[in-house]
């Protein structure tokens, strides 16, 4: 049998549903997570000392796009679940920010459960009562996904408050298996989490969670340029190696790691999954080929879902058919042996480090030297802690601790 070329992926890619369809519903959240992969106020930078002007000496506090403070009325979103559900995406997701903070939430679960796109929910675990669990459960949701991982600002630099936000999710796990909910939980692989991961996963299993995954951050939206400040080192990663193998002998298949030991240690660069996996539909109605890209803006919109056929967009839209083929690439991405991998690598980072959505990713060892890239990033930042008031004004705090 002779092997799949990229045109028979192609053909492939087009004639099927996408695998993920997810609509932000909101962008508004009532947490300040670091890595939130939301559209910060502050973008674009587009260089190295772009980005050193802004993250020098402090992380980027949790801010989101004025681009999209408009969200779309109930009756937009219902037909555009119309839309999706005549699509047919193997995973439909509702997401965020948070969307327990859209007060209609509960009329969407319930029209896309009657379309029978079995809606999926993705939540900071924030806002949670026996109320409002009921009340999803009533509406035909059966399964949520619970990042423990979300933090405010003085969480992260506060072990003890960390701990104390940690332990309010795992009861809201509690809550939403009470109420019969299938729950997955997600925690984030970064500095702040690191020597506690053993102990997260133990309790959010010990709650009920029937499935934890483990996955490292995404370098995109705040995590582009707090990641400096999140990132693991290499000794960290080593760690991980045994930790894992100890957790899968004791928990099986409860718990799964998507860490890419490869991709953490930055000798492979993020891959471009755009075009390939689904589409992320922003609370504008803008479509994007993936949730990062509504950072972005114009450059990588590939609709709107109010006025466009989705399925029509899935599939002949020109930038997602351009990134699915491999013609565009650059040298070395053209000659790399993992091209079909790799993709030419994150488009969000080739963007913001270039303005050129189609460069090959900076941040590869093929592309750039690693060591001269680590030089110009920020491995000795001093961290000035941001705080974002109740009005949505920014404060500056004081100087908290050094990043090793």
């Amino acid at each position: 049998m002779s092997p799949l070329t990229n045109h028979d992926l192609l053909d492939t890619i087009r004639n099927s549903p996408p695998y993920i369809v997810s609509i932000e519903v909101t962008y508004r959240c009532p947490m300040g997570c670091l890595y939130c992969h939301n559209p910060p106020d502050l973008l674009p930078a587009r260089s190295y000392e772009g980005v050193r002007s802004i993250t020098c000496n402090m992380p980027v506090p949790r801010t989101y796009s004025r681009r999209y403070s408009r969200e779309l009325d109930t009756y937009d979103w219902l037909k555009i679940i119309h839309k999706i559900s005549q699509l047919r995406p193997y995973n439909f997701i509702i997401s965020g920010g948070e969307p327990l903070l859209r007060k209609d939430l509960y009329i969407m679960v319930k029209e896309a459960s009657n379309l029978n796109l079995k809606p999926i929910l993705l939540t900071s675990g924030a806002i949670y009562s026996r109320e409002t669990a009921q009340k999803l459960r009533e509406a035909g949701l059966n399964r949520i996904r619970i990042n423990v991982s979300s933090h405010g600002m003085l969480d992260i630099v506060n072990p003890d408050r960390l701990k104390r936000t940690i332990y309010e999710r795992v009861k809201a796990i509690e809550i939403y298996k009470e109420a019969g909910f299938y729950v997955q939980v997600g925690i984030l692989y970064i500095r702040p989490y690191i020597d506690m991961i053993e102990d997260i996963v133990e309790k959010c299993l010990d709650a009920g969670a029937d499935l934890v995954e483990v996955h490292h951050m995404a370098r995109y939206g705040h995590g582009f340029y707090n990641y400096h400040f999140l990132k693991p080192t290499y000794s960290d990663v080593e760690k991980l190696e045994s930790l894992r193998e100890s957790l899968v002998t004791r928990y099986g298949k409860k718990i799964f790691f998507a860490v890419d030991r490869d991709i953490v240690t930055g000798k492979k660069p993020y891959p471009n999954l755009w075009g390939l996996i689904g589409l992320v539909i922003a609370p504008d109605g803008s479509i994007f080929p993936s949730e990062e890209a509504s950072a972005m803006g114009d450059v990588a919109i590939s609709g709107n879902a109010l006025v466009d056929d989705i399925r029509e967009v899935w599939i002949s839209n020109t930038l997602l058919n351009r990134l699915r083929s491999l013609e565009w690439l650059y040298e070395p991405c053209r000659s790399c042996a993992i091209k079909t991998e790799c993709r030419g690598g994150s488009r969000f980072i080739a963007y913001m480090l270039t303005g050129n959505l189609f460069s090959p990713d900076p941040t590869c060892p093929l592309v750039a030297n690693q060591q001269e890239l680590q030089e110009k990033e920020l491995n000795q930042a001093t961290w000035q802690l941001w705080i974002r008031d109740d009005g949505h004004g920014l404060k500056v705090g004081e100087y908290v601790s050094k990043v090793p």
